[in-house]
């Protein structure tokens, strides 16, 4: 299981910074970025998952707990900029915000009446995360 969680870890860490990086529209739609937000964006999550990374790397039980919060902060923050406005819409300032980073990009989800989807781009990155959420989480309870 420590294996399959650092792989999985170091593929999220290299998804995120490619698809932060890299314009891959209509996959992802980084143009909408303005410079501030991309590397507020680069930051918090190399912070976050190249922690979780290294703790994993050198199997330090009392650091992965602390690894495990900042996924859970991470997961925490993915639902409430995301998720919560598919699954119960958004207010009218933040549905032009995501119409206007959403747009024309590649969606797999059902439309929920006028709510915004998040794109494939963020699906994948979001079920990763949780992924490497529940895979820390196993090695944290079960050493």
């Amino acid at each position: 299981m420590w294996t399959v969680a650092l792989i999985l870890h170091i593929f999220h860490f290299g998804y995120h910074q490619l698809t932060t990086h890299l314009d891959l529209y209509p996959f992802n739609n980084i143009r909408s970025y303005a410079p501030p937000q991309k590397v507020s964006e680069v930051g918090l999550h190399s912070i976050i998952i190249g922690f979780a990374i290294v703790v994993l790397y050198f199997r330090n039980y009392n650091l992965t707990g602390i690894a495990l919060c900042g996924l859970g902060i991470l997961l925490i923050e993915e639902f409430m900029r995301w998720w919560r406005y598919y699954f119960f819409g958004p207010r009218n300032p933040q549905k032009i915000v995501y119409e206007k980073a959403l747009k024309d990009t590649i969606h797999i989800l059902p439309t929920i009446k006028d709510h915004p989807k998040p794109n494939l781009e963020l699906c994948i990155l979001h079920v990763t995360t949780l992924f490497c959420f529940i895979c820390t989480f196993w090695l944290w309870m079960y050493p």
